[in-house]
């Protein structure tokens, strides 16, 4: 692992999880063996009628090869999904010893703060009594903050009409939102689609870490 990303990229997003890991696929992940089973015996049945009507074994052989390879594809699908995030997974680790972060992960910055873009992808990074945003191209930090310069850290729910809420701290929220004083200035930022911490993991981590750094 500690020459997997030695030329490579700081940080990689493990995009299959937004190909092949939505949640309508996840409710249905745990049924597939079981559909699979089912269409293979209903697979075997039809192979016989068609054998029976037939009595042709290569139109019988061209047949169940095409089948087979319609059941088969959702499962070879899986598995290189599942490869392709273990490499991703590598790469983040070690992203993550690199810095000796004791949490990091990947966000939008959506506005806020001075020294990011609006809508950049961003790597942040939690080092002891600090956070500190990162590229994906290089492991010298944007920027970092003293966790004490936080002066507000609320998560973000959007409702169905996607006002947002930040009166309750929700499991379910899709945002972070920090205000901080910074150079003797107060701003406000806003992060979304954070992975693979969600956002509730942030606050709970960003707390955590502000009381055992005083």
């Amino acid at each position: 692992m500690d020459n997997f990303n030695e030329n490579g990229p700081f940080w990689v997003d493990d995009q299959t999880l937004d190909q092949f890991q939505t949640p309508s696929r996840r409710q249905g992940s745990s049924h597939w063996r079981v559909s699979v089973r089912i269409a293979l015996t209903f697979g075997i049945l039809i192979f016989i009628v068609i054998y029976a009507i037939f009595s042709d074994v290569t139109t019988l052989l061209i047949i169940a090869v095409i089948y087979l390879a319609i059941v088969a594809f959702p499962y070879l699908v899986s598995l290189w999904a599942k490869s392709k995030s273990k490499d991703v997974a590598k790469i983040q680790e070690l992203a993550r010893q690199r810095i000796n972060a004791s949490e990091i992960g990947s966000a939008i910055h959506v506005a806020g703060h001075p020294f990011l873009e609006r809508d950049q992808p961003v790597v942040i990074a939690l080092i002891k009594g600090q956070i500190s945003f990162f590229g994906y191209d290089s492991s010298k930090p944007i920027n970092t903050l003293d966790l004490k310069a936080i002066n507000s850290l609320q998560t973000v729910v959007y409702d169905h009409d996607r006002v947002p809420h930040v009166e309750v701290i929700d499991s379910a929220a899709q945002a972070l939102q920090m205000t901080v004083t910074y150079d003797s200035r107060t701003w406000t930022c806003l992060f979304r689609r954070m992975r693979p911490l969600r956002p509730i993991d942030w606050y709970h981590a960003i707390k955590q870490a502000s009381f055992m750094h005083g």
